[in-house]
């Protein structure tokens, strides 16, 4: 499996759309991927990766390479709360487990830490059913809003 690489470098802003008069035709919303025939079984792992370091604003996908890739449309956001399309928090002695993962991620979409300690697990599932496991080491938020980094180990189960 080649990964594609892609860093962002520059902020983004949202500019509106061109022909969106009263006559215009509407815009087809996105259709969701169908799965390959060789996609791999539920439960394979895509990939484990350690000490990713995701600053504030940034995303990360976790269908290519997220040590690496930061991109504007991500499957996780960094903002003063841990973004996902589904995101929970696992209790202490829970075991992380692509299971564990599947069964007890609820549908929140956000995920804070009043105070933010070492080694906690969170479960992530995209909008693409892939499954990840954070294993989150560090969360330092900086004095200004754009300022902060968390980091986290991370392992990518096929949902």
């Amino acid at each position: 499996m080649r990964l594609r690489v892609l860093a962002l470098l520059t902020p983004l802003a949202l500019v509106p759309a061109c022909g969106g008069g009263p006559g215009a035709a509407p815009v087809p919303a996105p259709s969701p991927p169908v799965p390959s025939e060789s996609s791999p079984p539920a439960g394979t792992r895509l990939g484990h990766y350690e000490n990713i370091a995701l600053s504030r604003s940034m995303t990360l996908r976790l269908d290519d390479d997220p040590a690496t890739k930061r991109t504007a449309d991500g499957d996780l956001y960094f903002e003063k709360n841990l973004i996902a399309h589904r995101i929970t928090p696992l209790p202490a002695r829970a075991r992380g487990t692509f299971e564990t993962c599947r069964t007890r991620t609820t549908n929140a979409r956000s995920l804070k830490y009043k105070k933010p300690t070492s080694s906690h697990l969170a479960c992530v599932i995209t909008e693409h059913g892939l499954v990840g496991l954070l294993k989150i080491t560090k969360w330092e938020l900086g004095e200004w809003p754009d300022q902060g980094l968390i980091h986290f180990d991370l392992t990518v189960w096929q949902g």
